[in-house]
Formats: C-alpha cells, sequence, structure tokens
C-alpha cells in the first residue's frame, strides 16, 4: 500500500471533482454528485484521523495509527465506489432522468386500499425472525390519526421493532418535502413483472428501490397459506449487493420477507384487530 507523504496535502482536488459530461441525464449526475461527496467525506475522516495520531506519544503507536486511517481511507474510498456502481445499476433500471414526483393532493383518496398493501385503521400485523443476535419483532399497527404531508392527508402507522425484548433503533427517518426528501412508491396500483420503481428518495439516507419479480406466487408462514402473491425484491445503492425478497398476499400485504443470502425469514405471526 502506497502511503501518501504527510509532509503535502493530498491531492484532494483528483478525490473530489470529477468533470461531468454535458451528455448526462440527471440520474447519472446524481450519482456521480453522491459519490464525490463519499470520497470528499472518507478524506475528511482521514485528516482528522492523522491529527488525532499525531497526537500520540509512542513513535510505533502513531506509526500504527497512520497505517490503520490509510486503510480504513482505502476501504471507504472502494465503498463510494461501490455505491457508485450501484445507483448506475439503479439509473438504467428506472431509464435515468430526474426523480421528481408531482403531487397533487387531488389525485390521492382517504384510504390504502391496494389490493396488495391494504392499511385498515386499528389493525396490527406481527412478524418475527430469528437471528443470530436473537428473537427480531416487529409490530406494525395502521393508526385512525392521520398526518397531512405535502398536503396530502396520510395515514399514520407506528412500526416497533424489538430485538429479544429490546427496542431498536433503526434510523434512517426522513420527511418527504424537509432537507430534498421526496417521497416513493410501497407498491404500484397495476404491477408487472419487470416493473422498477423507488421506494423512497433522500440521497445519501434513503434510497431503496423495488423491482416486481412474480405476480402469482405462493407463500406459507406461520399465520398461514397464500396464493396469488406479489413478490419483490428490494435493494439499495447504500448497501451494495444486500437484497431483500418481500412477499406480498393479496388482501393482506406483507406476510414473508427473506434474506437471499442468509436465509433469514421474516414471518408473519399474527394479525390483531383493535
Amino acid at each position: 500500500m502506497q502511503i501518501p507523504s504527510l509532509t503535502r496535502e493530498l491531492p484532494l482536488a483528483a478525490l473530489i471533482l470529477v468533470p461531468w459530461s454535458s451528455g448526462d441525464d440527471a440520474c447519472e449526475t446524481t450519482s456521480r454528485a453522491a459519490r464525490n461527496a463519499c470520497r470528499e467525506a472518507a478524506s475528511s475522516e482521514l485528516w482528522l484521523r492523522l491529527g488525532a495520531c499525531a497526537n500520540l506519544g509512542d513513535p510505533r503507536e502513531v506509526l500504527e495509527c497512520r497505517l490503520e486511517a490509510f486503510e480504513d481511507f482505502e476501504s471507504a474510498q472502494e465503498e463510494c465506489q461501490e455505491q457508485f456502481v450501484a445507483r448506475a445499476q439503479v439509473c438504467r433500471a428506472l431509464g435515468g432522468g430526474p426523480y421528481d414526483p408531482e403531487i397533487d393532493p387531488g389525485d390521492f383518496v382517504s384510504g390504502v386500499t391496494n389490493r396488495f398493501f391494504r392499511l385498515l385503521p386499528n389493525t396490527t400485523k406481527i412478524f418475527e425472525k430469528l437471528t443470530r443476535e436473537g428473537l427480531e419483532r416487529i409490530e406494525v399497527t395502521v393508526l385512525e390519526e392521520r398526518k397531512e404531508i405535502l398536503g396530502v392527508s396520510c395515514t399514520v402507522v407506528r412500526d416497533a421493532v424489538t430485538l429479544d425484548g429490546e427496542l431498536v433503533d433503526i434510523g434512517g427517518s426522513w420527511k418527504a418535502g424537509v432537507d430534498d426528501a421526496k417521497p416513493g412508491v410501497v407498491m404500484l396500483a397495476d404491477p408487472e413483472v419487470g416493473d422498477a420503481y423507488r421506494q423512497e428518495f433522500l440521497l445519501g439516507e434513503a434510497e431503496d428501490v423495488a423491482l416486481v419479480v412474480e405476480v402469482d406466487a405462493a407463500a406459507s408462514v406461520v399465520y398461514g397459506s397464500f396464493t396469488g402473491c406479489l413478490v419483490t425484491e428490494d435493494f439499495t445503492p447504500l448497501e451494495p449487493g444486500t437484497r431483500e425478497l418481500k412477499t406480498y398476499a393479496p388482501g393482506l400485504g406483507v406476510v414473508l420477507e427473506v434474506d437471499p443470502e442468509t436465509g433469514e425469514r421474516l414471518e408473519l405471526v399474527d394479525v390483531l384487530v383493535h
């Protein structure tokens, strides 16, 4: 590994600034901008680490600290590139162009009645998954409460995740219309195999995308067995290589989530009506 001299600055311009051609579409430009931001953050972290290393008393510790800082920097740079490649794949799947959904409150109805994603007030769906860390339990409750976002009256859903009884902080919170966050689509009205769509969009924070892979699947979970199910493959450029297969049963919604790499299954175990 070649370590840049500590007596001069790193070539940050080469890390951060990449000329954009006039032929780039908005999706490609967004991907490059995100990669540049990722690289700049990695460079900033490197300099802070090197500053901390300089304050170690033992010269050997200083050297080890610097080596570790540069190794982490290289890993971060590789992750930035992997995310860039993943975003390029998303651009191809979605057809490129800017993502700027037009929200007209008049286009929305009062309740969510999609056959693959119904939200019935005062109901709770309970999911469970056995993981290496313990039993994960998710309780999704549809409330009677409404909240206005971008002029649209929205259904409020409370999603509580616990691991062996301890509440989990999953982070990643965002709100459409705040800090450039934009709404996505949870479920299409008439999904077909091959359809791809954004489920959310806040660059660098929330970039989930779904791809419809089956429209007449069968599934068996603790709660029951279902046919005529829709299956999507969900992924995000923020975690390249990570995939999740999600099964939606007609009239009920999500009943199963499977990690194809580990085989872990999050299954619907019960539905409660309050």
